[in-house]
């Protein structure tokens, strides 16, 4: 019953421990990357004891990049969305298939889940950040003169360096960064040539 297994939160948390630990390696790795993509960290400090996190919904579609595939993303959210499972929904919407956390009870009481987000507490608003600037981007026929310069730059390659295996950033958003990149070198070769012809 739920009052010997805790409640709710009880029967969650077995169940996500159950489910998890069957997983390959590989199939962990998404798995946690899929369930870090479904929380929205809270404005609250960690330290305070208060858990102020929330579910956030994504679109499997959009999740693709050089780490996950979207062969393995479905393999994966299949199995985390089974009738047998319950540990996630996924839904038919016009903008692809979407994904939600089955309860925000699992966000505050699931162990490896509140381990994960604290790991990645200072990655996940840089990580949203980048994704939401790329998809502006990309919204505007992908416009020059909303790439990324200087200090903002130098923030998400700092970002790609520190938590780049880890898979989170979207496809679009590698996308955005790689050609914030190829402008900088196309702006440093112009400021030279100028130079040459200053001298």
């Amino acid at each position: 019953t739920y009052t010997n297994l805790g409640g709710i939160e009880g029967t969650l948390t077995k169940r996500a421990d159950a489910v998890f630990d069957s997983l390959s390696e590989e199939e962990k790795s998404v798995a946690q990357r899929i369930f870090l993509e479904l929380v929205q960290p809270g404005e609250g400090e960690i330290s305070s004891g208060k858990i102020t996190d929330t579910r956030r919904r994504v679109i499997l579609e959009k999740l693709p990049n050089k780490e996950h595939t979207l062969e393995l993303l479905l393999e994966v959210s299949d199995n985390l969305a089974d009738p047998n499972n319950r540990l996630i929904t996924k839904d038919k919407s016009e903008a692809g298939t979407l994904l939600d956390i089955i309860h925000e009870d699992l966000i505050r009481s699931w162990k490896t889940l509140r381990g994960w987000v604290e790991e990645y507490q200072e990655a996940l608003p840089v990580e949203r950040k980048i994704e939401a600037d790329a998809a502006g981007w990309e919204k505007e026929g992908k416009n020059e003169g909303l790439l990324l310069r200087e200090t903002q730059l130098t923030k998400a390659e700092d970002y790609v360096i520190q938590y780049g295996d880890m898979g989170l950033l979207d496809g679009l958003a590698y996308e955005f960064i790689e050609a914030s990149r190829e402008l900088r070198k196309s702006l440093k070769r112009k400021v030279e040539e100028r130079k040459k012809w200053e001298f």
